[in-house]
């Protein structure tokens, strides 16, 4: 199934990936998707090119590579605990 972007999560995906400062309200949809840019960043990941809010606390992405991730989130913390991969 191909990923459905939303442009404003991509933007705020690819700033995160930039290391850009966020400039906006922590925790939400727009903050998520920041810390899932910056998360491809540091694990040495290609720069998203699609994004999406996925259920519960998990950003989908689509990188430059041609990879399909998920960013998973800790419920209590918010931060990053997992990226899956969803395609090979």
């Amino acid at each position: 199934m191909a990923l459905k972007n939303d442009p404003d999560l991509l933007a705020y995906a690819q700033q995160g990936f930039e290391a850009t400062p966020f400039d906006g309200l922590e925790y939400s949809t727009v903050w998520y998707a920041w810390r899932a840019g910056s998360a491809l960043s540091e694990s040495g990941r290609t720069k998203p090119l699609k994004c999406a809010a996925s259920r519960g606390r998990s950003i989908r992405l689509e990188t430059s590579g041609g990879m399909e991730l998920k960013v998973h989130f800790d419920k209590k913390t918010d931060e990053v605990i997992e990226i899956e991969r969803i395609n090979s």
